[in-house]
């Protein structure tokens, strides 16, 4: 059966204009109306990454490496650029008024390093299909995914539970802040040891294996390693950091200063202790969450 694709019902038919360039002579910024679109169909138009932060916190959005979509309309678009956001203008006006107004707001005129990604070149424009996702956050998520696909159709259990309803908004929302947002970090924080940690299948790790009365997630799933004869030092030194960075959040979102094991951990994950490296440190966690997915990928030949 075909699938639909969400198609949205706009009656306003106004235009926007948006920035695609600068006129060569006069060095003045040039921008062309949504409604002149059919005539720029490969036209790029470019955004701050800030643009999706309206999408990351609203679940009923679904923000993906080549696309962006909920049940009104989906939007193509090249999100594989840490630092900004690229859409064609033909493909922007098919968005209802009122989002283009919201994407108006981030719209920025592309300099000399700013180009689309090989993924997206290569399956937009050359229609050669790639899976696409270049950027950590969105990779991991893909990763993830499949790592739960496989082991499931090798082992017939599941080493990470599905997810409910709320680890499914969280797991939709987990991305690399888009400015050095504190708030927003502490949140990648808390939904990678969801998903990571929390869901660790404690009933499957603990058959066969010496189960101490003290034993928790963490320390059930370094057995199982240990009994599989999996490598796991890196993996479970960054699962103990991730879960001492979680233990250690303030109400005030901060890290607490007498908390040692967090503090341990900020400096494992190179976090400055004023959280002035927000961004980057995001994209540490999720390199280290997929780097521990690929090892075991690889150990158990999923």
């Amino acid at each position: 059966m075909e699938t639909k694709q969400p198609v949205h019902v706009d009656g306003d038919k106004r235009g926007v204009d948006f920035i695609v360039g600068y006129d060569n002579e006069t060095g003045d910024e040039i921008e062309i109306s949504t409604q002149n679109a059919d005539k720029h169909y490969f036209t790029q138009v470019f955004f701050v990454k800030k643009v999706l932060d309206k999408y990351y916190s609203d679940s009923t959005y679904k923000v993906e490496a080549m696309r962006i979509s909920n049940n009104f309309f989906s939007l193509k678009c090249d999100n594989n650029n840490s630092d900004y956001v690229v859409v064609f203008l033909n493909d922007l006006s098919r968005l209802p008024y009122e989002e283009l107004i919201h994407w108006k707001g981030y719209n920025i005129a592309p300099d000399a390093r700013m180009a689309l990604s090989y993924s997206y070149y290569n399956t937009m424009v050359l229609g050669n299909w790639s899976h696409g996702a270049e950027t950590l956050d969105l990779f991991f998520k893909e990763r993830f995914a499949e790592y739960v696909k496989k082991w499931n159709c090798k082992f017939k259990w599941d080493l990470f539970k599905p997810l409910n309803d709320i680890q499914k908004h969280v797991f939709k929302g987990l991305h690399i802040p888009t400015t050095e947002n504190i708030s927003t970090f502490i949140n990648q924080i808390e939904g990678l040891a969801l998903i990571l940690i929390d869901s660790l299948n404690d009933r499957e790790l603990s058959k066969n294996i010496t189960i101490e009365k003290e034993d928790k997630s963490i320390a059930k799933f370094q057995k199982y390693l240990a009994q599989h004869n999996c490598p796991s030092t890196e993996i479970i030194e960054f699962f103990r950091n991730l879960q001492s960075l979680r233990s250690g959040i303030t109400k005030a979102h901060r890290f607490s200063k007498n908390n040692k094991d967090a503090i341990k951990a900020m400096k494992h994950f190179e976090i400055e202790a004023d959280l002035s490296n927000c961004i980057k440190s995001s994209e540490r966690l999720f390199m280290d969450s997929i780097y521990t997915l690929n090892t075991l990928m690889i150990h158990f030949n999923l």
